[in-house]
């Protein structure tokens, strides 16, 4: 199987190349806006099964799968492109969608949506009846992550021929998170790495994480139907809440201190799903969602440990 990730250099697009490189068998084109980035990223267990291509032309000729993992990444990055996100998601669409009709053959496209297509998640997670709704006439930026993937999930199921994948990401996790970002993990990871303590709100919220096994393992599941047009949520065994996450991390290491004063979540207090639709694809997690943070918790520490001995990169 040859598969195409575009965004080679992100957290999620980083991750799943190292999955595929390590399976032995999967050849893979990465598209980058600086390829020299992805070589100091790759794995060395994939010799002449990876290409490095630069984002300014795609050729998926012999593709089987076509991931999508362009993004802003950082909640900072995308408040930044925030007024312009719609216009340059909905232009890469188009961009993938003509070169996917030049490849003469009929790739899977796997578009990685976000659980932010819900909006606000403050009670019970996402489920199959939920509603959505957006700012028609005072546009606001917080919203126009979530509607632009809205919108390219829309279009997707317009265009009934093509076989297409909507991955709803709720939360993703892996040893290549930037642990200088601002989302919840990155700061946790970062206190863990670093010996610092931790602090937080005393308010709980509900979190689902899935790493580059889950991913692939549904991409599999998809690229193996005859004919696939769906958006479909991913999914952990079971999410975790936020102490939950704190309180197994203690056992490797973690320091917390809960502050009353300290901001809460929000709008997204349980950022999960039980809309389990990619079980009908045979989708099965491999993992709940605290087991797959301590699993990653415990790579960063070895990771780190390395570096102190002059053990090198990952």
């Amino acid at each position: 199987m040859r598969v195409a990730i575009l965004g080679a250099t992100g957290h999620i697009g980083t991750a799943l190349a190292h999955h595929y490189a390590a399976d032995g068998e999967t050849s893979l084109d990465l598209y980058a806006r600086r390829p020299d980035a992805v070589s100091s990223l790759l794995p060395t267990a994939a010799p002449g099964r990876v290409r490095v291509l630069p984002l300014d032309g795609f050729d998926f000729a012999g593709v089987d799968v076509v991931v999508n993992a362009l993004g802003a990444g950082d909640p900072s990055r995308v408040r930044a492109i925030a007024p312009n996100i719609v216009a340059l998601t909905l232009d890469w669409e188009d961009l993938i969608r003509r070169a996917l009709a030049r490849s003469g053959g009929d790739p899977l496209y796997v578009f990685l949506s976000s659980g932010a297509v819900y909006g606000r998640l403050i009670e019970d997670g996402a489920r199959i009846d939920a509603r959505t709704c957006f700012s028609v006439n005072t546009p606001r930026e917080d919203e126009a992550y979530g509607l632009a993937k809205f919108l390219a999930e829309a279009i997707h199921r317009s265009e009934t021929g093509r076989r297409i994948l909507d991955v709803r990401i709720f939360g993703f996790v892996s040893r290549h998170i930037d642990l200088g970002g601002k989302y919840f993990l990155s700061e946790l990871f970062d206190a863990l790495a670093g010996d610092k303590t931790f602090v937080t709100g005393a308010q709980d919220m509900i979190r689902d994480y899935v790493d580059a096994d889950d991913l692939a393992a549904l991409i599999g599941c998809a690229s193996r139907a005859v004919s696939v047009n769906m958006a479909a949520d991913i999914y952990s065994q079971r999410p975790a809440g936020k102490f939950e996450i704190i309180q197994r991390l203690a056992e490797v290491g973690l320091k917390c201190r809960v502050d009353p004063d300290y901001p809460h979540a929000g709008q997204r207090i349980a950022y999960a799903s039980h809309y389990d639709v990619a079980g009908g694809l045979g989708y099965v997690p491999a993992r709940a969602a605290v087991d797959t943070v301590e699993r990653v918790a415990r790579q960063i520490i070895d990771d780190r440990d390395q570096k102190q001995m002059g053990g090198g990169a990952r």
